[in-house]
């Protein structure tokens, strides 16, 4: 027993020295039992200094120090790789465990952990965890979690979360978590949050939240929220809300709330839009419109109540402000100091009322004006 312990030690010392040689001591028939050195294929546990053009393990393989120069880019490591510095192959499949980091140069599928770092030059698929980063060029499914940074190159799915950012050059879809940033270069999908700031060049489906800013260049639905501005590129559902504004590249549709302002620059606002400054729409608006300084649209449909200012070309509903102007046609009621309308069919109530289609002395009235 004592000999093989020495003869076992000094295969270690000499796959140390020259680690490129694939040079064991196998205790084992045919490929499997147990290996101490750089086997290049085995079967069962296999003990090495440091890898070097390894084929394939099927087991447990220690490797105590970082691979060759090189690397292992065919190495297909099935079953538990384990590594002080790390265990690197170009396949992982099973469970990835190293105190410095983990390392697949093609894919990794199963669980990975990495005390510093996670990479992997291709998908990965299962459980990843980081203390720092992890990489991946390709996209990653599953659960991925790191210290301070989860990145792909491919699409997010799943559970991810990055201590500071989150960040995938394609899409995200699942829960999705950046403790300051969260970044999709595609499109988010179910619960999405940045620390600070979530942004995506495509849609945003379902809970978008940040502290600051939730910033999207394509459709943004369901629950969504920043603590300083929602901005749409397109259209904008759901619940919606702003510390100070929201705003969208398309409609508003839905419930919908900005500090101060809510704004649809290039189609209607429907349901209720609320702002202690101004509700805008370059189409129409349509619904419940409350706006502390300002409502204003070509088109507005149902009540719209301001402290302030209601504003439209057309308005059918009702209209409550100190100032109301309507420059087409009114049908409905306006109630307010100035009611004015050029063409009057309902009823005006404030202290002075215009009607430019009415026939003196009724065009201006103080009190009541009605046109039907």
């Amino acid at each position: 027993m004592t000999r093989r312990i020495l003869t076992a030690a000094g295969a270690l010392l000499l796959a140390a020295a020259a680690p490129a040689a694939p040079q064991s001591l196998d205790l084992g028939i045919g490929g499997v039992g147990l290996s101490i050195g750089n086997a290049e294929r085995w079967t069962g546990v296999r003990i090495n200094w440091s890898d070097a053009g390894v084929r394939e393990v099927n087991g447990i393989n220690l490797t105590l120090w970082k691979p060759a120069p090189g690397g292992n880019p065919g190495f297909v490591m099935n079953g538990l790789a384990l590594g002080v510095v790390g265990p690197a192959a170009g396949e992982l499949n099973g469970m990835a465990v190293g105190l410095g980091g983990v390392i697949a140069e093609n894919r990794l599928n199963g669980v990975g952990i990495g005390g510093l770092g996670l990479i992997s030059g291709g998908p990965v698929r299962g459980l990843s965890l980081a203390g720092l980063a992890a990489i991946s060029e390709g996209g990653m499914r599953g659960a991925q979690i790191a210290g301070l940074a989860t990145i792909a190159q491919g699409e997010l799915a799943g559970l991810s979360v990055g201590g500071l950012a989150l960040i995938s050059e394609e899409g995200m879809r699942g829960l999705n978590i950046g403790g300051l940033a969260t970044i999709a270069e595609g499109g988010m999908a179910g619960l999405n949050v940045g620390g600070l700031a979530l942004v995506a060049e495509g849609a945003m489906r379902g809970i978008n939240l940040a502290a600051l800013a939730t910033v999207s260049e394509g459709d943004v639905g369901y629950l969504n929220g920043g603590g300083l501005a929602l901005v749409a590129g397109r259209d904008l559902h759901g619940l919606s809300f702003g510390g100070l504004a929201v705003v969208a590249g398309g409609s508003i549709l839905g419930i919908t709330a900005g500090g101060g302002a809510v704004v649809a620059s290039n189609g209607p606002i429907g349901g209720a839009a609320l702002s202690l400054g101004a509700v805008e729409s370059a189409d129409a608006i349509r619904g419940l419109a409350l706006g502390g300084y300002r409502v204003r649209a070509p088109e507005i449909q149902g009540l719209s109540l301001s402290v302030a200012m209601n504003r439209a070309t057309d308005l059918t509903g009702g209209a409550v402000g100190i100032y109301n102007e309507v420059r087409g046609t009114q049908r409905g009621i306006s109630v307010g100091v100035f009611n004015k309308a050029q063409v009057l069919r309902g009823i005006q109530i404030g202290l002075l009322n215009h009607a430019a289609n009415n026939s003196p002395p009724f065009r201006w009235l103080p009190l009541i004006n009605a046109s039907f």
